[in-house]
């Protein structure tokens, strides 16, 4: 989530050719060092008044920025360095950093055993900005172990908590029922590089999401040809926690509602074949009117 209106909010992060990524190559290596080719922020605080968006809005008439944010609990692989099974945990967070560095020497802290884990070397790229570890899993709670071992299960989770730095933001991972790392939103504070301001542990509701996809950018070549199939990822239990006077259960709390807006474009959240918001339906377009940004367009209705 981003809730200031300024650069983070246009297309490609990219505002009367600033920031120089291509020139400075602060970018993405593998897109020619492009910063982002994200289509700027679609709901955010600089959306002209009347254009459609699920509010709420501020007293003096602006709308409170929205978001879709994306906290990993873990997404399974090989490492290399680690040289076993693994979990990278993460956050992803926009609008980014140049060269998608983010603070982690001050605002990340590690809690397994040195050589159980690493702070990873992806950083991001034109899609997306990452906080991430990658941390050494039981070896034993596999579908097929290695000998000897008894097949078991492993407890995986995060704690965080809403909001800035000076809200105390902060997104706590576990592997293995312990301690993994922590990650300080205060690492993702205002970027002088690219003009943009300090990010959020967002407040926006959200869901869970489980699935056994695959894929090469996570482990580059797939061993096909030693792989079991079919497998397995057996779920025991899934839990949710929250503080008393915290509970929400619903996508709709007060203070960020969305039914309506959902209700409205109900197509949006219910066809899968629909990957982006003002493409045509050939190229998996909803075809929908994209909201004036005043950065961008200007909110004169003339």
């Amino acid at each position: 989530s981003y809730e200031a209106c300024d650069i983070g909010t246009v297309p490609n992060q990219t505002e009367n050719g600033f920031p120089p990524a291509q020139e400075l190559q602060m970018g993405d290596m593998y897109a020619d060092y492009y910063m982002s080719f994200q289509p700027g922020q679609r709901l955010s605080s600089c959306t002209c008044p009347g254009e459609p968006h699920p509010g709420p809005v501020h007293r003096d008439g602006t709308f409170i920025a929205r978001g879709a944010p994306e906290i990993d609990m873990f997404e399974a692989q090989i490492d290399d360095v680690l040289e076993a099974g693994a979990v990278s945990q993460s956050a992803q967070i926009a609008p980014f950093n140049g060269y998608y560095r983010w603070d982690n020497q001050s605002y990340a802290t590690f809690y397994m055993e040195q050589g159980a884990q690493r702070l990873n070397n992806y950083g991001g790229g034109v899609y997306q900005q990452s906080g991430s570890t990658v941390s050494k899993t039981n070896q034993a709670c596999y579908e097929y172990p290695e000998a000897g071992q008894t097949p078991c299960y492993s407890t995986y989770g995060f704690q965080y908590k809403p909001g800035y730095a000076e809200d105390g933001g902060h997104i706590t991972w576990l592997v293995d029922d312990k301690l993994s790392w922590k990650l300080d939103i205060a690492g993702f504070g205002s970027d002088s590089n690219t003009r943009i301001s300090p990010r959020m542990v967002s407040k926006e509701p959200m869901y869970v999401i489980m699935n056994l996809g695959m894929s090469t950018g996570f482990t580059p070549v797939i061993p096909f040809d030693e792989l079991t199939f079919p497998a397995y990822m057996k779920v025991d239990w899934i839990r949710i926690y929250q503080y008393e006077d915290e509970i929400n259960v619903s996508c709709d709390p007060p203070q960020y509602p969305t039914s309506n807006y959902i209700d409205r474009y109900i197509e949006a959240y219910t066809n899968p074949n629909l990957t982006t918001w003002s493409r045509w339906a050939d190229e998996g377009g909803y075809e929908q009117h994209w909201p004036r940004n005043s950065r961008v367009q200007g909110c004169d209705s003339n």
